[in-house]
């Protein structure tokens, strides 16, 4: 499969209902919900790149550190890393947690390695460790994910005029709305927009169903 580098527009956004038509959010892929793993290329990538921190002793682990490779080779192919600054999303555990999972920073790192010219920091943090949005029966909206987002002091002027937020995958838009959030009071003259190795979509009669 070749990845290419797509933005969200008019026709896609409703799929991801938290987005505004102000924001800018790009994806390389499109994971199908309710697929599994063997459905497409990219829903094994990111089954691979989420597997739990407690598996690490487990041998399918490697497969996670396979998905991390490529994402970072894709990023570096991508989009022209020396022009941009990367934050990640946190992960749902804090970074004491023994579940923390680090696979978003490591895989940013990987693109400096590759690159010296990629910027990225990890600006915000979990302040409590909660469970992964997409695994409770009632999902956070922006304002309460926001609300656990703990903030580092940085220098403005040590990143570039546009932050990518940086998630392995979009669904309501939910995650990117709360960073946005808190950036917007860090940064307030820089563009704050969105990228993402993959967008939630469903499948054919999943669509027709939801008319």
């Amino acid at each position: 499969m070749t990845y290419r580098l797509v933005e969200i527009d008019d026709k896609s956004r409703h799929q991801h209902y938290y987005l505004e038509p102000t924001d800018h959010c790009l994806y390389l892929g499109e994971y199908t919900a309710r697929g599994g793993w063997g459905y497409s290329e990219v829903n094994q990538l990111i089954f691979n790149l989420k597997k739990g921190v407690d598996r690490k002793e487990l041998s399918d682990y490697q497969f996670k550190e396979q998905a991390i490779e490529s994402v970072a080779n894709l990023i570096g192919k991508a989009i022209n890393v020396g022009a941009v600054s990367f934050i990640p999303v946190p992960p749902s555990k804090m970074i004491t947690d023994p579940l923390y999972d680090d696979r978003l920073v490591r895989i940013l790192q990987l693109v400096k390695n590759h690159n010296q010219e990629c910027h990225w920091s990890d600006v915000i943090s979990q302040a409590i460790s909660t469970e992964a949005n997409h695994l409770t029966p009632n999902r956070k909206r922006p304002e309460e994910i926001a609300a656990l987002y703990q903030v580092a002091e940085v220098d403005p002027d040590q990143f570039r005029d546009i932050i990518l937020v940086f998630d392995d995958i979009i669904t309501t838009g939910a995650h990117f709305k709360a960073m946005q959030r808190k950036l917007h009071a860090v940064f307030p003259n820089k563009t704050i927009a969105g990228f993402f190795i993959a967008r939630r979509v469903f499948k054919e009669e999943e669509k027709d169903n939801s008319v």
